[in-house]
């Protein structure tokens, strides 16, 4: 049986419906089979060689096979499918996985736990990619507008993470690594001991590191502090070592000052001082030395912060203070009674009449 609805006198237009004994119901447009449902309730679209509940098919062995356009633009496509005899684009959905094909292979998959797997068919958390070459990056951020960004590889020995800087002239080498056993690693590629090591670039241009581990034979910086001031760091300060010794230094270069003149009054000054005995609130622990704020009123710079100072949420700011800063006041102070020592030793010499 052959149904004709609204068929043009030219057979080039209109609509055909036809049902034949073995339950097949097609539809035809200008003599041809567009749509065709077999007795199974299978659709097939393109095709009569229906696989699957729907079919579609653009009756070539390349081009678009599905297409769901956005509603606003039919160069939007919200789904598309390519496909050759060589290579072919798939979406799978199943009741455990959806999987992604690219060119014949499996690109990514997400799995029944909702885990994401891309390079990996059996992905081990919520995201894993996996690289398909020890040469491979796993993972790249790029700036918006340019090639410069930084990528992420992990050693198929060991376990070792590392960050690398990609440029617009290339990959400007290893930046960072953390191995298996959570050791961090800077500027290097080989771990020696220790959970944090951080090496000077000797080679960058840039500003001078702020922390770095000077580890060259003989003394160097294991720690530098940089104060930025006018544009160029300062370094304020250095913890030292050579092979026995570790030095704690504040900078103190005579390069560095001016107006350099010899300190009087320390003797008056130490007589200011109020050294105290306390017990810590924290635990009852004795303590012993100087209140912040009173040392800060005869020697300013032996303390930082501000009495009773607080944050911008009202926390308190606690002041601190480095005695250390103290050796010159007391230095001076004890050559002052020195001197006077001196004076009062020949003054009794003379009146006793005996040599000083």
């Amino acid at each position: 049986m052959t149904t004709t609805i609204n068929a043009s006198n030219s057979g080039s237009g209109g609509l055909v419906q036809t049902a034949d004994a073995s339950g097949i119901l097609a539809l035809q447009t200008a003599g041809t089979t567009a749509v065709t449902i077999n007795a199974s309730q299978n659709v097939g679209i393109g095709t009569t060689a229906i696989n699957g509940k729907f079919n579609v098919s653009n009756g070539g062995a390349t081009g678009i096979e599905i297409f769901v356009a956005d509603g606003s633009s039919t160069n939007n496509s919200i789904l598309s499918f390519n496909r050759s005899s060589s290579a072919y684009n798939d979406l799978k959905i199943s009741a455990s996985t959806t999987v992604f094909t690219i060119s014949g292979s499996e690109a990514a998959r997400i799995d029944s736990s909702s885990n994401v797997g891309i390079g990996t068919t059996s992905p081990n958390a919520k995201l894993e990619i996996k690289a398909a070459s020890a040469s491979q990056r796993q993972l790249q951020l790029t700036h918006f507008n340019s090639t410069d960004g930084w990528y992420f590889t992990a050693d198929d020995t060991g376990g070792v993470l590392k960050t690398s800087r990609a440029g617009s002239s290339g990959l400007n080498g290893e930046a960072m690594r953390i191995d298996s056993s959570g050791n961090v690693l800077v500027n290097n590629t080989g771990f020696s001991s220790g959970k944090f090591q951080l090496y000077q670039n000797a080679g960058g241009t840039s500003y001078a590191q702020q922390i770095f581990w000077e580890y060259a034979s003989g003394t160097g910086y294991f720690i530098e502090f940089l104060r930025r001031n006018s544009g160029s760091n300062n370094a304020v300060g250095t913890i030292q070592a050579s092979t026995t010794n570790v030095s704690y230094n504040t900078s103190s270069d005579y390069r560095l000052k001016e107006n350099i003149a010899p300190m009087t009054g320390a003797l008056a000054k130490v007589a200011l001082l109020k050294p105290v005995t306390y017990q810590w609130k924290i635990d009852g622990s004795d303590g012993e030395g100087f209140l912040a704020h009173e040392l800060q009123e005869i020697c300013p710079h032996a303390a930082t912060g501000e009495k009773d100072g607080v944050d911008e949420k009202g926390n308190p700011r606690y002041q601190g203070i480095d005695t250390s800063f103290l050796v010159a006041t007391l230095t001076a102070a004890i050559q002052e009674q020195q001197a006077l020592i001196t004076s009062l030793t020949a003054r009794i010499a003379a009146l006793e009449g005996t040599p000083a």
